[in-house]
């Protein structure tokens, strides 16, 4: 069973790692948009006028990484907010059910029947089972983002750099 100090712990990487993506996707969002401010129109070719166009548009696909990103992380916390209302409510619903009379459910003042606490029980286990799988497919697509959005990031600055520094060696 899960601590206080665990929960703690968890909750100051979700926040550490949410604060870093909006900074890096942020960050990359301003170099964008200062670069595309700076940029003239040249004849595209083997030039450095044609790598800094390059970076800015690798940056472009870091920056829409970096967005999609953020919003799997968004669609993560509701699934796994789904998965954890169905187990809790499969739960509750099988431990008050184990003296075999009706449930009531405290939040609408239903009645619930032995027999349809079975039912639910399958509903909910079932609706939670689904949001597991859902959780699995949108953690592998977050961290793909994840490491696109850095390649790109990485791979755009030293476009960028290198088209900078390239004229200075060009004859």
């Amino acid at each position: 069973m899960p601590t206080d100090r665990s929960d703690k712990a968890y909750e100051y990487w979700r926040e550490a790692s949410q604060r870093f993506d909006y900074f890096i996707t942020g960050l990359t969002g301003a170099l964008t948009a200062y670069m595309g401010q700076t940029i003239k129109p040249h004849q595209i070719g083997l030039n450095p006028e044609s790598l800094e166009l390059l970076a800015i548009m690798i940056l472009i696909g870091s920056l829409i990484t970096g967005f999609k990103r953020i919003e799997t992380t968004i669609t993560i916390f509701k699934v796994m907010h789904d998965r954890l209302y169905n187990e809790e409510a499969r739960g509750s619903l099988l431990t008050a059910s184990q003296q075999g009379t009706a449930v009531i459910n405290e939040a609408s003042g239903d009645i619930i029947q032995p027999n349809e606490v079975q039912t639910l029980s399958k509903i909910h286990q079932t609706r939670a089972e689904t949001a597991q799988e859902k959780l699995n497919v949108l953690t592998a697509s977050s961290k793909k983002y994840y490491d696109w959005r850095n390649w790109l990031l990485i791979l755009g600055f030293f476009l960028l750099v290198a088209a900078r520094i390239l004229p200075a060696y060009l004859p």
